[in-house]
């Protein structure tokens, strides 16, 4: 610990309680209020309305590599907008911490050197009465930035809501401001009241920052103490393409007291809708530093719609006896993915056609013509080679034309060093609706931009030859306002996950065609170096199971069979009609039950070799009378 200001000390209230000399130093603009009861606690702290406190501490990367800061603060203003708690910055993005709106939702961050702040799922404030807990450690070794928040830190039984990203540390200034961006000026003022700011020379871990979080303002933990680990909503928003009948979550609940057991002596779902979930435990204990993971299980029969319900769980932790978790959940279902475009690029004779049937054939771009071949492609089939120029799509992908879509295609790189080389764009100079391999605001990655000035970041993995074929793909979300990138570096084993990371996003609208092979239609921006293959455009969103299966069949998504239509005819028969695999020879069967929980051998065969019509098939049934309730299935034979 190199600084600790409590402002507690109405003689001394810029004092360094920490005994290392570090008293804060001065003021810029207007000077903030001490109050002796107005900090956490009713303790003594300051309230920001026009000014900053100066720390005499340099934070810089090369004076001190690792460190972990924050403080506990109350904003007065809800608003998005810039306001930051603490900060040495001069211009580079340098360490920071505090509110920001730039790159995705209005939240608590810290700046990644990259030219932006952290993202994830890092909250805003709600409200203007409760305290937050708001700390972040870097870490020169891993070269990463992790934020932790507690929006309300007058309970520590919830997890903190910790988000770790990849950063970089540029020189800031030789002292820090408290109350604003930096400490030279007024830029980006705290409006709201700060307290107990602290600072160490190291990463604090996790459970360190916890117990910082309860005992470092004198917050006696109950023993036995319960904390409770979870998602942020646990259940929330689902939006699928088939509803599922069952959608599982859970929790971690743990005692972080040192001598006593935790009693949980009830643990139950209350609310409307409480009869749909259910849960795996009921009363049990927990010895001090033990867990126990407990699964919800929403049950919906199928049912889309809205699900409200609370978790409530009651032990013998004193300070916190009754724990209540919000279960909402709303299902709303997607309405299937439309194929606008599929180029495999297969025909010899023409090998800019739209093999989707759409008519959207290709054109030569700029720079270069690539370089087409007849084994070039993925799994030794046809494909473009591109060495200095695009291929152009007429396919207007702004966001007014088409607000959910997914795109993507194989490719092969011929150059894995770091840089900027897209393989499919509509860009006008505004983050547009971009696919490719980028290397700023993170590592050097396969990616999309997010329409905020930067690349989507996570986990997303670069190419690690030049042999392997890679599955990329990305939908963007106009409801969510999210964009989801998804990468399979080699797509020739399909028994490992796709990787997919998502992001909050939006869109500019960029140009009326989009380019293969490089960043835009119009120039030669941005160009890919390598081969592409089987590019693909889809109206409305691919789900994830879609897109494994696209990356799975290395053919366009009708091979997910899904019914997108179910008509009652008159004479008590029934017309389904739903995705299918297009290729000759491919049949279906159709099952039916008036009971769902039948196994499914004992179920009814209303016709069991139903031939392909294409990318959808429809079948009538057969009548059924004097029914009530009808279940059908729908299966692809092998």
């Amino acid at each position: 610990l190199i600084a600790f200001y409590t402002f507690d000390d109405e003689g001394d209230p810029f004092a360094d309680s920490s005994g290392q000399g570090n008293d804060i130093s001065g003021t810029v603009g207007v000077e903030p209020t001490w109050g002796s009861d107005i900090g956490f606690g009713d303790t003594g702290a300051y309230d920001f309305s026009g000014g900053t406190l100066t720390a005499p501490i340099d934070i810089n990367a090369g004076v001190i590599p690792d460190m972990t800061w924050g403080a506990w603060v109350r904003t007065n203003n809800t608003s998005p907008g810039l306001r930051k708690i603490m900060g040495h910055d001069n211009g580079g993005w340098d360490r920071t911490i505090g509110l920001d709106s730039r790159n995705g939702q209005f939240r608590y961050t810290s700046f990644t050197g990259f030219g932006r702040p952290v993202v994830g799922n890092l909250p805003g404030p709600e409200n203007t009465e409760d305290w937050t807990f708001i700390a972040a450690s870097y870490d020169s070794a891993a070269g990463t930035v992790s934020v932790y928040v507690d929006l309300d830190a007058s309970s520590v039984a919830d997890e903190l809501v910790a988000v770790t990203e990849t950063a970089r540390w540029n020189n800031g200034q030789g002292s820090f401001a408290i109350g604003g961006l930096r400490p030279d000026n007024t830029a980006e003022l705290w409006d709201g009241v700060i307290d107990n700011v602290f600072v160490y020379n190291e990463v604090l871990s996790v459970d360190e920052i916890s117990a910082l979080r309860a005992e470092l303002v004198g917050m006696e933990i109950s023993d036995p103490n319960i904390v409770i680990s979870r998602d942020r909503p646990l259940f929330g928003m689902i939006r699928t393409g088939i509803v599922p009948e069952t959608e599982k979550r859970s929790i971690t609940i743990r005692n972080t007291g040192e001598d006593n057991d935790l009693n949980i002596t009830e643990i139950a779902i209350t609310g409307d809708d409480a009869s749909a979930y259910s849960l795996t435990d009921e009363a049990f204990a927990l010895a001090p530093g033990e867990e126990k993971i407990i699964e919800i299980t929403l049950t919906t029969d199928g049912v889309a719609g809205d699900y409200v319900a609370s978790l409530e769980i009651q032990s013998d932790d004193s300070d916190n006896p009754t724990v209540t978790i919000e279960l909402d959940t709303t299902i709303e279902l997607i309405p299937p993915a439309t194929l606008l475009a599929f180029y495999t690029f297969d025909d010899p004779n023409d090998p800019f056609a739209d093999s989707s049937g759409n008519g959207y054939d290709l054109a030569q771009g700029n720079g270069v013509e690539p370089s087409w071949g007849a084994d070039v492609g993925f799994k030794g089939s046809g494909a473009h080679d591109f060495t200095g120029g695009t291929l152009v799509a007429p396919i207007d992908i702004n966001p007014g034309q088409l607000p959910d879509m997914s795109w993507g295609a194989w490719v092969r790189t011929n150059n894995t060093d770091p840089g900027l080389r897209k393989v499919m764009g509509h860009d006008n100079g505004g983050w547009d609706r971009t696919l490719g391999l980028d290397s700023r605001n993170g590592q050097f990655r396969y990616t999309s931009f997010t329409g905020f000035g930067r690349p989507v970041v996570g986990d997303l993995p670069g190419p690690a030859n030049t042999e392997d074929w890679t599955f990329l793909a990305a939908n963007y979300n106009s409801k969510d306002s999210t964009v989801s990138v998804y990468v399979d570096l080699d797509a020739s084993t399909i028994d490992d996950d796709l990787v997919k990371v998502t992001e909050p996003a939006r869109w500019n609208n960029g140009q009326d065609t989009f380019a293969i092979g490089g960043l835009r239609p119009d120039n030669t921006a941005e160009l890919w170096d390598g081969a592409i293959d089987n590019v693909f455009v889809y109206e409305g969103i691919l789900t994830d199971e879609e897109m494994k299966d696209l990356r799975d069949r290395a053919a366009i998504a009708g091979e997910v069979l899904r019914i997108t239509e179910v008509v009652r005819n008159s004479d008590n028969s029934f017309t389904l009609t739903w995705t299918s695999n297009p290729n000759a020879g491919t049949t279906y069967t159709v099952l039916f039950s008036q009971n769902l929980n039948e196994p499914l051998e004992f179920w009814g065969d209303d016709d069991d070799s139903v031939a392909t019509e294409g990318e959808t098939t429809t079948h009538t049934t057969g009548i059924f009378e004097a029914v009530d309730k009808l279940f059908l299935i729908v299966k692809k034979n092998d």
